[in-house]
């Protein structure tokens, strides 16, 4: 790519012109492009040889500049007015974030475009976080595209062992076992498919057949053979060691002897000859105790491996057995033979530390060489000299005589054989919450790590997941892979199976037609549930108040803390019945001492039916009016005299506190009252009466009151009434006129 084309001149040599430019690539064309027509610089981050950076430069109509490395900065030149910075779209983010500030630090008038592919960004962020989690990298793509060897380059920065290869057949040439190994797979940006899904399947077979294949039987006869040559070369040499050591001690024997014989033969002659023949007898025994060792050290080692033979032998025949035991005492090698600790890969060992570096520290196994154990391997850094500890051997011999140590190991494995136990059990761990990733959550139990589904993060959906990141939690084990130490667990079946717990201690504590405290939760049209403590109950409308049809939510409050009564408990059915009212003063108590028979009320009516119309006295306490008592004269529809809301006067004719029922008068009402006020129509005395209408006049009388009726309007029932009484008066003037 030298110079952008005229489509004009393309069209010359075809008959069709398709730009299968990126879209990242051609946004890049046209801004250094419109950038530089006027003949401003531009800068470009990338690698000069990359055709992609040949085309950018094409493009370019004024100078251009291309660095890839904070050292090429100050090769720029100094006086660059009004310069444009972009970047190759599969330029490394990380990189750009560096050149960046030093070319805005070195030209104050700098414009700059972050043109890099954000699919290449998002690719080598992923690669990096896998890579940190892998043991092994294999990344996928063409070896001469710039794109893959900085992906390449980005995962090898956290796992060395990273692997960049084009096609699955160039995976032979590596060693991996994926059914042990941590195996991370990323492929470029341009990589086909085709190529990716290759790798993923031949990998997915290497550890098929890695878990299928069976282990290879150790040749149990030439082990113990090699083992049992080298303890007896170690015995032979041991002992020839020890002979050496009694050979001098003799000899020195020998000499002091010589030497006390000498200033015997210069302090006393009589005894020379007595000196000499002890000096000659010294000398042989001390002769013969060499020979006796040299014979000791030959039977030591003749024995050895003779016992060595019989070993290799008995393995060979896969039936151990323990050599039979020797009658006769046992010697000085064999005791230093015996004493020596045998060890082997995997072997817990209590030792003794010796030694203490910053790095690492040294601990005596009782072995022929002290153990190493590093401190990235220690559980309890803070040791001291001749503090006993419990190790295990990673290596018997690192290749340099030394034997390697650890102590994680043990606490990793008693750590596994702790969740083991708890995942048979069935009981929960503790956890904390680390990353968020696709599909879940990376938690540590332990220093064990755990996934949990995104769908067994809590009891409802879950949007937001990474908001348990650092979060102390306990988790339910659902699903174990002892081969690869891995675990699967649930926040969800945790927090069902403690809840469940809960909800057992609180109904073992509840008891129908106890009195218990419990917090208004939330309402319904049939009633409020409320919280016990982990279980909730139901308080049904009709059980709320005294009052009919009230509305839940005017009774209570939400969060209220209130006391209830246990009506019923349906364990089976997980349901509990709660009463209110029932801890609430009665209405029907004392009734008849609120309503004595006789008394007139003004209240208002609340329903009307075909038979009657119910009168509200107070909440909770209702009274009927029969319709042959709601009007002086037959009514044949109810609703024609009465509606809901009136407030009309009433007198009480019965109370039954025992049947709940209170019987009341419209009728009884208005007739008393009527009569009271026919002693206040002017013209009208008792003589028109006679004596009978002077005393019925007497007897409805109603009682005198401090208080005179105000004056109101004749309604429509008193004008039926006066108008019935004006007739009653003129038949008895009638009656009165006959007689």
């Amino acid at each position: 790519m030298a110079r952008r084309p005229i489509p004009s001149e393309c069209r010359l040599n075809a008959q069709q012109v398709v730009d299968c430019t990126c879209p990242f690539v051609h946004h890049v064309h046209r801004l250094v492009a419109e950038h530089s027509k006027d003949g401003s610089p531009v800068i470009i981050l990338g690698d000069p040889k990359h055709p992609e950076i040949i085309g950018i430069v094409g493009w370019c109509a004024g100078p251009s500049y291309t660095i890839q490395a904070a050292e090429q900065v100050h090769s720029l030149p100094a006086g660059l007015r009004n310069a444009l910075v972009v970047s190759q779209t599969t330029f490394p983010p990380s990189a750009y974030d560096e050149l960046l500030p030093l070319l805005q630090a070195r030209y104050a008038d700098l414009r700059h475009e972050n043109t890099i592919c954000r699919a290449t960004s998002v690719r080598q962020a992923e690669a990096e976080e896998l890579a940190k989690a892998s043991d092994r990298m294999i990344v996928v793509g063409g070896l001469q595209s710039a794109n893959t060897r900085k992906l390449a380059e980005t995962c090898r920065k956290w796992c060395r062992e990273t692997y960049l290869v084009e096609n699955a057949g160039d995976l032979v040439q590596y060693r991996m076992n994926p059914a042990v190994e941590r195996i991370g797979i990323t492929a470029g940006a341009s990589t086909p498919a085709w190529s990716l899904k290759e790798v993923v399947d031949f990998m997915n077979d290497m550890e098929l057949n890695g878990q299928n294949q069976k282990p290879e039987t150790p040749d149990l006869a030439q082990e113990a053979k090699e083992a049992l040559e080298n303890a007896a070369e170690t015995v032979s040499q041991e002992a020839e060691d020890a002979a050496e050591q009694v050979t001098e001690a003799a000899e020195q024997a020998v000499q002091e002897a010589k030497e006390a014989v000498e200033e015997a033969k210069e302090a006393v002659e009589p005894v020379a000859e007595a000196a000499e023949t002890a000096v000659n007898e010294a000398s042989e025994a001390a002769e013969a105790a060499v020979e006796e060792a040299q014979e000791a050290v030959e039977d030591t080692a003749e024995e050895a491996v003779e016992e060595a033979a019989a070993q290799v032998e008995e393995a060979a025949k896969a039936a151990p057995a323990h050599a039979e035991e020797q009658h006769k005492e046992p010697s000085f090698m064999d005791a230093v033979a015996a004493s020596m600790t045998r060890i082997r890969t995997g072997q817990t060992i209590t030792g003794k530390v010796v030694q203490i570096t910053d790095d690492e520290v040294s601990v005596n196994i009782g072995y022929k060489s002290d153990g190493l154990l590093k401190r990235d391997d220690m559980v309890d850094t803070d040791v001291e000299l001749g503090d006993e500890i419990e190790v295990e051997v990673v290596k018997v011999n690192d290749g340099e005589g030394n034997v390697i140590l650890s102590q994680r190991n043990i606490v990793n494995r008693k750590v596994w054989a702790d969740l083991m136990e708890k995942y048979e059990k069935g009981e929960l761990v503790d956890a904390v919450g680390k990353e968020a990733v696709k599909g879940g959550l990376l938690a540590s139990i332990e220093g064990v790590r755990a996934f949990i589904p995104a769908s067994h993060l809590a009891q409802r959906y879950v949007d937001k997941i990474s908001q348990f990141v650092g979060q102390d939690m306990k988790l339910k084990i659902i699903e174990v892979d002892e081969s690869k130490k891995r675990v699967v667990a649930s926040r969800k079946e945790a927090l069902a199976q403690e809840s469940e717990a809960i909800k057992d201690a609180v109904w073992s504590q509840l008891e129908e037609g106890a009195v218990v405290r419990g917090v208004v939760r939330r309402f319904t049209n049939f009633g409020a549930f409320v919280d016990l403590g982990g279980v909730d109950g139901l308080i049904h409308v009709s059980d709320l108040s005294w009052n009919r049809n009230v509305v839940p939510s005017e009774v209570l409050q939400a969060n209220q803390d209130v006391d209830v009564k246990i009506l019923s408990l349906d364990r089976e059915r997980d349901r509990i019945a709660l009463g209110y009212k029932q801890l609430q003063p009665r209405p029907w108590d004392n009734v008849e001492e609120k309503y004595p028979v006789g008394t007139v009320l003004t209240r208002t009516i609340v329903r009307v039916r075909p038979f009657g119309a119910f009168i509200e006295l107070e909440p909770g306490v209702d009274g009927l009016v029969h319709i042959s008592q709601v009007a002086p004269t037959r009514v044949e529809k109810i609703e024609d005299v009465v509606h809901p809301g009136q407030e009309v006067n009433v007198k009480v004719l019965a109370v039954d506190p025992v049947a709940k029922r209170i019987s009341l008068s419209i009728r009884e009402a208005m007739e008393d009252s009527a009569l009271h006020y026919a002693a206040e129509i002017p013209g009208e005395s008792g003589e028109s009466y006679g004596q009978q209408g002077t005393e019925d006049s007497q007897a409805y009388q109603a009682p005198a009151t401090s208080a005179q009726p105000e004056e109101r309007p004749e309604t429509a029932l008193e004008l039926a009434m006066r108008k019935a009484r004006e007739e009653l008066e003129a038949q008895e003037n009638r009656e009165n006129g006959e007689e």
